[in-house]
């Protein structure tokens, strides 16, 4: 029997993700407008308006824990069974696969732009963004439909050929098909990693093994955009290696998939076993 809570988790996950994709995809496309129109004072203006909104938003929501714990200095104190949840192993090392790919899109996309021609750097990631948001609408509940491994191995098989297209791209045009493709392979593959975590563990560790994945993530593209810009170096004929790289680690991930699809069980049964 599924537990209600897991019917529909894909699709909350993923609706709450579209805040982080508009956040971190359209970001740039509007840093690049006000640093084109003002300047970087501007800019920096008006990201920390934003984060002031969120402190207005937050503070007239209701905590959603039954039992929460008054503030505590001792509450800062971790211990290091606290660090990292060892079930969500297998999505947290899938994360850093993909997301090494998101460091270099940040970082050497930019440059990619300018360097075909087009000096808004920020459309390149609203064909992302636009493209994210798409799929996440045509398809939020098919890792729910379909199970997790599967459909990561379908969006970590799309996201090598997006990033192929991008280490190629020789156009503008060719250039905004690869972020297209890259943006519908995020859109699919971000939910359906949060969807797999929280179903391996208990239910009193999903808060540990979000963090554990996310962990995951900041390593990804840190990594991603520390060896990225090391590879292209401000060097045109070095963008095709600096986008296959992630490339590669993404066949991994892909590999990895199939390995791991073969020992699971079927969806119905959200065992963290049978990943353990």
């Amino acid at each position: 029997m599924v537990p209600m809570w897991c019917m529909n988790l894909e699709e909350a996950l993923g609706t709450l993700s579209i805040g982080y994709t508009l956040g971190s995809s359209a970001g740039p496309m509007i840093g690049s407008y006000l640093v084109d129109f003002f300047n970087y004072d501007i800019m920096f203006y008006v990201s920390a308006g934003f984060a002031l909104a969120s402190v207005a938003i937050l503070y007239n929501v209701k905590e959603t824990l039954p039992n929460p714990q008054p503030f505590s200095v001792k509450l800062l104190r971790i211990n290091k069974t606290e660090i990292f949840e060892k079930t969500s192993l297998r999505p947290s090392i899938i994360t850093v696969l993909l997301c090494f790919s998101i460091g270099t899109i940040l970082t050497v996309a930019p440059d990619l732009s300018e360097h075909l021609g087009l000096h808004n750097k920020g459309l390149f990631f609203a064909f992302f963004t636009v493209a994210s948001l798409f799929i996440r609408v045509v398809a939020a509940k098919v890792s729910d439909r379909f199970g997790r491994v599967p459909v990561l191995l379908v969006s970590s098989l799309v996201l090598v050929i997006a990033l192929i297209i991008l280490a190629f791209a020789g156009s503008v045009e060719m250039m905004m098909i690869g972020s297209v493709i890259y943006g519908l392979s995020w859109g699919i593959n971000s939910p359906a990693l949060s969807a797999w975590t929280v179903d391996l563990c208990s239910e009193a560790n999903r808060g540990k093994a979000i963090a554990s994945m996310y962990i995951a993530l900041e390593i990804g593209i840190g990594t991603g955009a520390l060896f990225s810009q090391w590879i292209y170096n401000n060097q045109a004929s070095n963008f095709k290696y600096a986008f296959l790289l992630p490339g590669f680690f993404a066949l991994v991930a892909f590999f990895l998939l199939i390995k791991w699809n073969k020992q699971a069980k079927p969806m119905q049964s959200f065992s963290p076993e049978i990943y353990e």
